[in-house]
């Protein structure tokens, strides 16, 4: 890692240590200009894939914030759904989607553990060999497929017919994610052997979180919103605590409301922090049951259930509402959803979000340290 960088590094360990730090740890994505024709172009590219996420990392020179710049070899999600047999259908203006393979009880009972090495996980190898080479190493590389199991699951198969397995086929389901969770190791391990200064907890997305080394993996579980408690505790919590005991704790992110599963986080071994669109489930209630417990990592979200009026506005809702400053690492991206600019969908690391100019970010940081 640079050497500018060593010091937000440790600080953020210190907001994972939940030590009096004085205010929040925060990440401003100040999005980017390059723009592109064929997003799946870019993406099987790994020399155009590499040049993007440098454009990305220079976007952030001259924002005091905690940013760390990191490197992601990625596909999106559906690298270890293709190793299971999911057909990827790419798109030029969006991530790839998997086609749902599984049918029956018969297909679920067919599936068998890939080769990582084999398909696009093999790939995703070579991408990191070759982003480590092409940079001289400079650059942390980060978690390429970040899902666990059930969310695997139900790229696999139709989300009616995952909720109506697990109810009719419990004991299949099980063996399912136990075979799922066997290849997530396997990848994990398979690229943190290639990559010579690797962090399994880095974020994906251009806001570039860190989790420091040791405390855990970043997984995204935006599918948990379907879920009851039952379900939510009787398949989701299992296998994912095995990744917990695997890799010294969770990073969850969701991006929906799942406030009615709030209570059975606490069946989550080690839960290191939660990332969550504050625009859907509430920021208080979070704040309420995890402050001071886990590091609380929100962002803006979709803006559709809790609006707010700015990014701006935001930012000082989640100022006010803290608890505490240490333990919180606030994602600042301006999206679509509020009306800032054009659609940014061919812009490069922008794929979701708008261009801040400096003055907005600079009100920004003053919001963020009280001026």
């Amino acid at each position: 890692m640079l050497r500018k960088y060593e010091k937000r590094a440790e600080f953020i360990k210190n907001i994972f240590d939940f030590e009096e730090v004085g205010r929040p740890a925060y990440v401003i994505g100040p999005g980017v200009n390059y723009k592109y024709d064929d997003f799946s172009k870019m993406l099987l590219d790994p020399q155009l894939q590499l040049k993007t996420q440098l454009i990305e990392i220079k976007a952030h020179d001259g924002i005091d914030d905690d940013y760390i710049p990191m490197l992601m070899p990625t596909f999106g999600v559906v690298g270890l759904p293709e190793g299971f047999g999911g057909k990827v259908k790419w798109h030029k203006k969006d991530y790839p989607k998997i086609e749902p393979i599984i049918k029956s009880v018969a297909d679920i009972k067919k599936i068998k553990k890939p080769d990582v090495k084999e398909g696009l996980t093999g790939k995703l190898l070579e991408y990191t060999k070759y982003f480590g080479e092409e940079t001289d190493y400079r650059y942390p590389v980060c978690l390429s497929e970040h899902y666990p199991p059930l969310e695997i699951m139900f790229l696999l198969m139709e989300t009616k017919d995952t909720l109506f397995a697990m109810m009719d086929e419990p004991k299949l389901i099980h063996q399912l994610l136990l075979v799922i969770n066997e290849a997530i190791i396997d990848f994990i391990n398979e690229q943190k052997k290639i990559a010579r200064e690797f962090n399994t907890g880095f974020s994906i997305g251009s806001t570039g979180m860190y989790i420091p080394e040791g405390y855990g993996i970043y997984l995204s579980a935006d599918s948990i919103v379907n879920l009851s408690p039952e379900l939510f505790k009787e398949f989701f919590v299992p296998s994912v605590n095995v990744l917990s005991e695997e890799y010294g704790g969770i990073f969850l992110h969701s991006c929906g409301n799942f406030e009615h599963l709030l209570d059975s986080f606490k069946l989550i071994k080690n839960l290191r922090g939660i990332c969550f669109g504050a625009s859907e489930t509430s920021y208080e209630k979070i704040v309420d049951k995890f402050s001071g417990k886990a590091v609380l990592a929100p962002h803006l979200g979709l803006n559709n259930r809790i609006r707010f009026n700015s990014l701006e506005d935001f930012t000082k809702h989640l100022m006010k509402y803290k608890k505490i400053d240490t333990g919180n690492y606030f994602q600042l991206q301006d999206i679509n959803s509020l009306g800032y600019g054009d659609d940014a969908v061919n812009k490069i690391g922008s794929f979701n979000s708008t261009i801040l100019d400096r003055d907005r970010i600079r009100g920004l940081e003053n919001i963020l340290k009280n001026k």
